[in-house]
């Protein structure tokens, strides 16, 4: 059943009462692979780690959740925004604690690369805002938006992607938020400019949900990239 239906996931983990970092500590797997699954960029469990979660379950004295059960679960999430009162409570939870990294995020110091594009983009006298908050569902903090958080018309996400085995993860991350952003601003550019080599398969989904990606571009490449987008949206 959870080989065939990822999605189940989400509801096996609530019943057991694990936010996703335990949960895939019990699994033997990432958090990124259960946030993964759960937000539907992965579409297939092992067998191995499906048997596994049911012998957690089993090792809880759970009982296993039949199809129809976890259908209507799902259903109810999705009218309710709950599960027994377990979902409502994770998702405050959730608020508070992004709430909280949303602050921390914003008030975070310029990366290397950060650093060398707000000389560039200062120099040439754009306005911008750095470390921008956009509303789209949720708070994303952006590290570019132009020419404000008050008026988005173009935002830009700047990442060094050096650590080979999480290059995939940070690129889903990135087309997700873009892909959540523009649900919000159809009409809005989005710019990813990453340092350092990317594998075919997570350019490909960084190209799906970005108007421009820029790979090892100069900081004077990027800023006249940005002029362009801001000047079309106009």
């Amino acid at each position: 059943m959870l080989v065939d239906c990822p999605e189940h996931l989400l509801i096996f983990r609530l019943s057991l009462s694990m936010d996703q970092r335990k949960f895939a500590r019990k699994l033997g797997v990432s958090q990124g692979t259960i946030w993964a699954i759960e937000n539907g960029y992965r579409k297939h469990i092992s067998a191995k780690v499906a048997s596994k979660m049911l012998d957690l379950m089993a090792a809880e004295k759970m009982q296993i959740p039949t199809a129809k059960i976890l259908m209507a679960r799902r259903s109810e999430i999705a009218i309710n925004g709950r599960f027994d009162g377990e979902y409502a409570k994770r998702m405050a939870d959730r608020a508070a604690s992004m709430e909280i990294g949303v602050k921390s995020a914003v008030l975070q110091k310029p990366t290397k690369q950060e650093a060398v594009l707000l000389d560039e983009l200062t120099r040439q006298g754009m306005a911008f805002q750095f470390h921008g908050i956009i509303e789209a569902g949720r708070k994303f903090v952006v590290d570019f938006v132009f020419p404000s958080s008050r008026s988005p018309k173009v935002v830009l996400e700047a990442k060094d992607l050096q650590l080979n085995y999480r290059k995939r993860m940070q690129a889903i991350d990135l087309a997700y938020r873009a892909l959540k952003i523009r649900q919000t601003y159809p009409r809005i550019k989005l710019v990813a400019v990453i340092a350092g080599g990317i594998q075919n398969d997570a350019l490909t989904i960084l190209k799906d949900e970005y108007d421009k990606v820029l790979q090892n571009p100069s900081s004077v490449e990027v800023a006249n990239t940005i002029r362009g987008l801001v000047g079309s949206t106009v």
